[in-house]
């Protein structure tokens, strides 16, 4: 990555893509592995399809209801959010995780023991707090 150009597509709703490519540009990567959760079909506004269909990284996606087969379905929780990382060999050194399940998401980032470089936390500003 080090000394690559940014090169389209970038999928993301407001950029993460773009912004996680850069940022992992200056920082360096570690394990080119990246989870999604609240991944819908793993393509339509991905944080993560960059890394994987451009870059070559190893993607988890996970969703409740997933909406394709690249996406694995979980229902992710504070009591089994590790457990589910373990139980598909997500790398302690992971680079980039992307929580989106409307609704616990700080609390399930709160319960996350790995310390990924990168989260990218998205909330819905039309849920009430």
């Amino acid at each position: 990555m080090k000394g690559s150009k940014v090169k389209p597509p970038f999928y993301a709703q407001g950029g993460e893509d773009k912004i996680c490519y850069k940022l992992l540009r200056k920082i360096g990567e570690r394990s080119r592995c990246a989870v999604e959760f609240g991944a819908h079909d793993g393509f339509y506004k991905s944080n993560t399809d960059y890394f994987r269909t451009e870059l070559g990284w190893r993607v988890l996606l996970l969703d409740v209801e997933p909406r394709s087969a690249l996406v694995q379905q979980a229902t992710i929780t504070v009591d089994n959010i590790n457990a589910v990382f373990r139980a598909h060999d997500v790398p302690d050194d992971v680079d980039l995780v992307s929580i989106d399940i409307d609704g616990n998401d700080l609390w399930v980032w709160k319960a996350l023991t790995y310390e990924p470089q990168i989260v990218i936390i998205e909330y819905n500003p039309k849920w009430q707090p």
